[in-house]
């Protein structure tokens, strides 16, 4: 991997994507949660609803929209293509190819492994409500941590140029 690349996948996909989902995902939370002035864990307007919503929904959006913004990095020359060979890497073999369906994947994989991690991470710190602002700042350092993780995967994704020999 070139410098330039390594660079892209890391301050753009990763730092950039974490710090603009603070702040994306805090201004979500004071708008969907203004109404309220303690967030229980669980019920209809709850910690874990909107967890597992976000454990979602952060990863589609988020592959819909960093794939076609590198690509056309790509496709400019700012960024140059890796090269890769589908069979070589696990995760190159196992996600679809196309931008909407690994969106889809990425969503349910992190529903169904993050969103049960971090009620159970919750649930061993005996949170059982948070108060309003507290909740700002979880649901915001929560979506900013999981898309500068999840940024270089779909930024890397979306760099590369396969081949099937």
């Amino acid at each position: 991997m070139l410098p330039i690349q390594r660079r892209f996948l890391i301050l753009e996909q990763g730092i950039g994507t974490g710090l603009i989902n603070v702040v994306l995902n805090g201004v979500i939370a004071l708008l969907l949660f203004h109404s309220v002035e303690t967030v229980p864990l669980w019920g209809p307007l709850s910690i874990a609803g909107d967890t597992l919503a976000t454990t979602f929904l952060l990863p589609l959006l988020l592959c819909l929209i960093a794939t076609p913004l590198a690509r056309r990095k790509v496709t400019s020359g700012t960024i140059p293509p890796l090269t890769r060979n589908r069979r070589e890497h696990w995760l190159f073999r196992r996600l679809p190819e196309r931008a909407r369906l690994r969106a889809v994947v990425l969503g349910v994989i992190c529903t169904l492994i993050v969103g049960p991690l971090a009620l159970i991470a919750l649930s061993w710190l005996k949170v059982t409500s948070l108060p309003f602002w507290d909740f700002i700042v979880f649901k915001a350092l929560f979506a900013g941590g999981l898309a500068a993780l999840l940024g270089p995967v779909v930024g890397l994704w979306a760099i590369v140029r396969y081949s099937d020999d």
